[in-house]
């Protein structure tokens, strides 16, 4: 409302407001100078350098802007549309360049809720363009775990992710075979899953991340053995 409301009392008006806490995070006081300039040479139409690395008069664009009514320093003193008072404080009033940002929002917006998934890792696929999920990453994790949610993090990290069930061996804590199918006859052990390390069937069933049953499943085929502490509760 500020923005479209206030105007010089040239009657000009400024597109866009910004605080002087930008000049040192956004851009350098190379812009101011560069912004003195540019008034200086849309008032009297001369080219001017406001390269700051070469050295730069501001004498010349002062002068200027004092014998066309302005003040020296580029201040101007806004009206407040609403009410046609003169406002407190001046505002640093001047023509700058900008260049149109090419990151649009319409163009970043995305949401699914079921998708598409990686063949090797079953986690939904990466990128807008390929309909995949919403990335929780190392920090979004931190920001759950600092808040005590365990349980959010769990339905972030596995059941929304790539949830799959994976037998383990109470015994030895190795991954068992889970139960054959006796859909194309009759297997090896049908009834429960088997571990072939301790040969028993004291097995229990766990929803853990395929990625993670991959990681133990790549270890065992460098011959490291990866166990899982199975505790009393199973």
């Amino acid at each position: 409302m500020l923005l479209s409301l206030t105007l010089s009392r040239f009657s000009l008006r400024n597109d866009f407001l910004t605080l002087h806490a930008f000049i040192y995070h956004t851009v350098t006081i190379g812009m101011m100078v560069e912004a003195l300039m540019g008034k200086a040479a849309a008032l009297d139409g001369k080219r001017r350098c406001a390269d700051s690395f070469q050295g730069v008069n501001l004498d010349d664009p002062k002068s200027v802007l004092k014998s066309r009514g302005f003040r020296m320093l580029g201040k101007e003193k806004m009206i407040d549309g609403k009410t046609g008072r003169t406002m407190q404080g001046s505002l640093y009033m001047a023509p700058v360049s900008y260049m149109r940002l090419k990151h649009m929002v319409s163009d970043k917006v995305h949401s699914r809720a079921k998708g598409p998934r990686a063949i090797l890792t079953r986690q939904p696929t990466e990128g807008r363009s390929r309909d995949g999920g919403i990335r929780f990453g190392e920090m979004e994790r931190d920001a759950i775990i600092a808040h005590g949610c365990p349980y959010a993090l769990r339905d972030r990290l596995c059941e929304n992710s790539d949830a799959t069930p994976v037998a383990f061996c109470k015994k030895c804590g190795t991954i068992a075979e889970h139960a054959h199918s006796s859909r194309f006859g009759k297997g090896v052990h049908t009834e429960k899953p088997h571990c072939r390390a301790c040969g028993t069937n004291d097995a229990v069933v766990l929803q853990i991340p395929f990625a993670s049953n991959l990681l133990l499943r790549e270890l065992q085929a460098m011959h490291i053995s990866a166990k899982v502490d199975i505790g009393a509760k199973y």
